[in-house]
């Protein structure tokens, strides 16, 4: 479960932009952040949840794609 969640985490990045935003979005310290893509600690349930919504919204592909990697407009 512990790489579900450094994967969930590296993909919010690259989405966020990096340890701190990611860390804002889900309103924890960064240090939690890096604790839980090593896997030393799970995240709680609701920042899980939060994680899987902001991937959830994001499109699949690269940035400004749609899922079916088709572009906008």
């Amino acid at each position: 479960m512990a790489e579900l969640h450094a994967r969930l985490l590296e993909r919010a990045i690259e989405i966020l932009g990096g340890e701190e935003e990611v860390a804002g979005y889900l309103g924890v310290s960064p240090g939690h952040v890096r604790i839980w893509m090593r896997g030393i600690f799970s995240p709680p349930g609701d920042v899980f949840l939060k994680l899987v919504d902001l991937l959830n919204e994001m499109p699949a592909g690269r940035p400004g794609e749609s899922r079916r990697g088709e572009r906008p407009g």
